[in-house]
Parts: C-alpha cells; structure tokens; sequence
C-alpha cells in the first residue's frame, strides 16, 4: 500500500499535491519580498549608524580621559608596559612595586597596562611584553628593554640614571 494509495490519491497527484506545497511554502520562507527587504536594509542601516555613532563616542571618551602616566615630571621613570593576560607580567609588576617603595620619592615606577591604555604600545613601539622604558630626570626616554628584568639589573640601570651624566 502506497502513501498516495491511502490519502485517496494517486502516486502521480499525490507526488504533484506536495510538489505545489513545497513551491509555496518556498516562496513563502524563501527571499524576502520587497517590502521585506526595504525594511531589512533600513533595520541594517540603523543598526550600522548607531554602531558609529557609539563607537566614535567611545573613541573620544578614551582619547580625553587616558593621558600617559609616565614620564613622572623630575623623576627618573621607568614605564613597565604589560598585561594581565601576559605570563611574565605579574612578575615584573611585582618587582616594581619593591623598587617603588626602596626608592621612595627619588624616582618612579609606572606600571601600565596595555590594555586599559590601548593603543599606546604603538606609540611607544612596543613589540614584546613585558617591557621597560626608562627616562631620565627631564623625561627624555633613554633605554628601553625588551622582557623581564631581575630586581637587581631593574636597580642598577635606575641607578646609573639618578647619577646623571658623567661629565
């Protein structure tokens, strides 16, 4: 007994009656009908504008309220560029939180995290984290180091820096 033979309908009608439902429901499922698609491309075109609006909102936000904490002015500085999903990075924040507390007021140790200051690994070219960059008393950069540094080298290149030129 076929399927066609108990809905009282013939193979051939019945393989003809599914074939008209299937074009239909296709053409009611299938490409959206022009009004459909006028209110799609007006849904999109929404969507995109609100996300450049926001977006470029965000990006003047950013710009105005990070400004770069380092050069310390009258100090010598070292900027240890990190963050938190890099494996060395805590290590060396460590590090320099000691240093900070040993040196006291005679030089500074800024800690920045590259993703709450984005964009600036690029300015200050960047390559590897962690990274340090030292500056003099007048806040002109005089080293950068690529990588971890132990406590007694971090020490030793401040110190050279607080002696100031050899004359």
């Amino acid at each position: 007994m076929s399927l066609g033979a108990s809905e009282g309908l013939s193979p051939n009608k019945h393989l003809r009656a599914r074939m008209r439902t299937n074009q239909t429901n296709h053409s009611r499922r299938g490409a959206p009908s022009k009004g459909r698609k006028t209110m799609l491309r007006r849904q999109i075109l929404t969507l995109a504008a609100s996300a450049l609006a926001l977006g470029s909102l965000a990006f003047g936000v950013q710009a105005e309220e990070l400004k770069d904490p380092f050069p310390v002015k009258g100090k010598v500085t070292v900027a240890d560029f990190g963050a938190k999903w890099c494996a060395g990075c805590p290590e060396m924040e460590k590090i320099m939180i000691e240093l900070q507390k040993e040196y006291g007021d005679r030089a500074a140790f800024v800690v920045v995290d590259i993703d709450k200051y984005q964009g600036i690994e690029n300015k200050y070219l960047i390559e590897q984290l962690p990274s340090q960059m030292f500056f003099d008393a007048k806040g002109e950069p005089i080293w950068i180091h690529t990588g971890s540094l132990s406590k007694e080298e971090l020490r030793e290149r401040v110190d050279i820096l607080l002696a100031g030129p050899q004359k």
